[in-house]
């Protein structure tokens, strides 16, 4: 038995070798064909000015997955652009040491707050990185603002409007019109705070719900003013002096040291030729531009860029770090992910499926080569059965492995308690958490169904049973 104990550790050392010396000439060969690539590219004089990346959409977090073959066929938009693919793009620039700097062009997106100090937070990257970085934007709203903050010098075609005009939360309450339609909403909360269906209980806003739509407008409102002021070198002060002031004309937030030129997107690259690097004058070049020279820098879209770009050597480890979503209302079943994001409540959006995301983290669990794993979170809750069932799961695995979560828009009721298993948990400011409590809702239909003059017959077995019914109000 021992001889036997003893070739098996041989034969795993060996493998264990062997693996090393392979993964070392893996690494070895790959960086040649860096070093052979950038190379090339120098010798071709591949110097790029700056490339040009477009943002739209509703930039998720992950790339969405392959589409099957029947959705293939059908024609259905584009997949959103994410923010997977934004900073792997972004990491490509910045490490290349051929490129001057990037122009995003803004085409109108919409993302929440903690999407939106991700976007912010890979332009203050690529700037650290010694790139230069432009924002045109025709939306100077709060949302484009805000990222835009981020970048050297922001541009906006002349006939654009500084719409940055603060926070406005609004809640319609149902519950008068439901009596009058002889229906009552019927609501057990296990907290004053867990206010999801106020609206329908409710005439009004309760002392609870104004003190958290209170503070989190206050909380809200100074983290993206101070981002805005500093990006812009103004003080708080003056940046909620001028927000007061708006809605301001494209010249008047050029003359406030809001955005640096005005300039249509065809002029962009006679503009860029014409500033120095160091340059930070405030420019209009729309009524200067009636002859216009051919610039000598030269706008590259990424695919164009891309083949072009020097490389840094890296050494790949044998292990990884795998990434798991939970995205939605967390549900029992399977998850679900509709090909287009329909605006329809119960429709439109994906779905949390406990039995997808337990088989993820059980195979997870299973892959010697990983070494931890990052579970994104970005949902309001939903199911509690579910909800239990994916945070036994990651309490197992994390037994085993690190699981560390990255909390994304919002990681509420469900989406907390999920979080809560693992080892450690991230999130951007913005993020939305807790929501810790219980609650359940139920309408009662019998007062409307006795103004239609509508009868009702049922039979029951069991003294419970017509529990989830809506023939009458809970006792």
């Amino acid at each position: 038995m021992t001889e036997l104990n003893g070739r098996s550790d041989f034969f795993s050392e060996l493998k264990q070798e062997l693996g090393d010396v392979i993964q070392t000439l893996a690494d070895e060969w790959r960086n040649a064909g860096v070093s052979l690539r950038n190379g090339l590219r120098k010798m071709r004089g591949a110097a790029i000015d700056y490339v040009v990346i477009p943002l739209d959409g509703a930039l998720p977090e992950r790339e969405a997955p392959p589409r099957s073959f029947i959705e293939r066929q059908l024609p259905l938009p584009e997949p959103a652009f994410s923010m997977q693919q934004l900073n792997r793009r972004l990491q490509a620039i910045g490490d290349a040491d051929n490129v001057r700097g990037v122009l995003f062009v803004f085409r109108g997106f919409s993302a929440g707050l903690a999407t939106l100090q991700n976007v912010r937070r890979s332009l203050e990257r690529l700037r650290a990185a010694g790139k230069e970085v432009i924002v045109f934007t025709p939306y100077l709203d709060l949302a484009h603002y805000f990222v835009a903050g981020a970048a050297n010098r922001i541009i906006a075609p002349p006939s654009a409007q500084f719409d940055v005009l603060g926070l406005r939360s609004e809640l319609i309450f149902f519950k008068d019109a439901l009596q009058q339609l002889g229906m009552q909403a019927d609501v057990i909360q296990i907290s004053p705070y867990k206010t999801a269906f106020n609206q329908f209980s409710e005439s009004t806003t309760t002392p609870e719900q104004q003190e958290q739509m209170e503070w989190l407008l206050d909380d809200t409102f100074d983290l993206l003013t101070k981002a805005m002021a500093n990006g812009r070198s103004l003080t708080p002060e003056a940046l909620h002096t001028l927000i007061d002031q708006a809605p301001l004309t494209a010249q008047q937030a050029l003359d406030a040291g809001l955005v640096d030129h005005l300039a249509y997107e065809d002029e962009l690259a006679a503009l860029l030729d014409a500033l120095p690097d160091d340059s930070n004058e405030e420019t209009a070049v729309s009524d200067t531009t009636d002859k216009p020279t051919k610039p000598q820098i030269e706008l590259l879209t990424w695919d164009k860029a891309q083949p072009l770009l020097t490389e840094k050597p890296r050494h790949r480890s044998k292990q990884f770090i795998g990434v798991i979503s939970l995205v939605g209302n967390i549900m029992m079943g399977p998850s679900r992910e509709s090909p287009v994001d329909l605006p329809i409540p119960f429709v439109g959006g994906a779905t949390a499926g406990e039995q997808t995301l337990r088989r993820l983290i059980r195979q997870a669990e299973t892959m010697d080569d990983m070494a931890a794993l990052i579970f994104h979170v970005d949902s309001g809750g939903g199911s509690a059965l579910a909800s239990d069932l994916i945070g036994r799961e990651i309490k197992r695995l994390n037994a085993k492995k690190p699981v560390l979560i990255y909390m994304g828009n919002a990681a509420a009721s469900g989406g907390y308690y999920v979080s809560a298993h693992s080892r450690h948990i991230m999130c951007q400011s913005g993020t939305l958490t807790g929501s810790i409590g219980v609650i359940t809702a139920r309408v009662s239909t019998q007062g409307l169904f006795d103004k239609l003059s509508v009868n009702r017959f049922s039979l029951q077995r069991g003294r419970h049973a017509g529990l989830y019914s809506d023939a009458a109000p809970m006792t």
